[in-house]
């Protein structure tokens, strides 16, 4: 068999399905960004939130969350730092966390543009952790309850 899907096969049920629904939003997503604007997107996940009941997590489940939309995000084609900042403050927004969309920009060396986006909880990075984050230049801040 496929050492990733051991790996897999290893996990607890609970890790299981949550890698299997972060791997569903992550693909809806990067397809959404493919086909769509980003407020179209927002908007979508705006609704799949609402629709559903919050359901509280501790510190140690919002960290997991967190790593499922890193691991799976392995496997999704071209799932940008955009893809998995969207697809983390949904996930945790569902849990009632409140985060912010960060979005920046930056010349590097050679003179090439470059842009990425991650997302920050009381002033910590959750995901998106690229090099000097400070060297972007930051868009306003799009907090998770304007979704």
């Amino acid at each position: 068999m496929n050492p990733k899907a051991d790996k897999f096969f290893e996990l607890a049920p609970a890790d299981q399905w949550m890698l299997l629904r972060s791997f569903a939003l992550v693909a809806l997503v990067r397809l959404g960004l493919s086909w769509r604007t980003l407020a179209q997107v927002r908007q979508r996940l705006a609704a799949w939130i609402a629709a559903r009941p919050a359901y509280p997590v501790d510190e140690a489940q919002r960290e997991k969350l967190i790593w499922s939309v890193r691991v799976v995000s392995r496997f999704v084609p071209m799932a940008t730092c955009l893809t998995q900042a969207l697809a983390t403050q949904a996930l945790l927004g569902r849990a009632g966390i409140q985060t912010q969309l960060r979005l920046g920009v930056l010349r590097d060396e050679s003179g090439v543009f470059r842009a990425h986006a991650w997302v920050e909880c009381d002033g910590r990075v959750l995901i998106g952790e690229q090099g000097e984050l400070q060297n972007y230049a930051a868009f306003a801040p799009i907090p998770s309850h304007q979704f």
